[in-house]
């Protein structure tokens, strides 16, 4: 798993990633929160590239992910 401690705003916060990019949990209140990354199978022939935004309040912070091809 993705490993990465960061601390953002203070503000309640929300996760999104690509389709393919699962983020528990999606939500989290104020404070410091950890969250699992899950990448699926990448089935596609080629390296793939994914992001995963994080949002609290204002603050907004997007990590990019490639994957390479099984």
């Amino acid at each position: 798993p993705y490993r990465r401690q960061r601390q953002m705003c203070k503000e309640t916060g929300t996760a999104a990633g690509d389709e393919w990019i699962t983020v528990e949990p999606a939500g989290g209140s104020r404070g410091i929160f950890a969250v699992r990354l899950s990448f699926g199978a990448n089935g596609t022939g080629s390296p793939r590239t994914g992001t995963v935004t994080f949002t609290a309040g204002s603050c907004k912070e997007t990590y990019t992910f490639t994957q390479k091809a099984e």
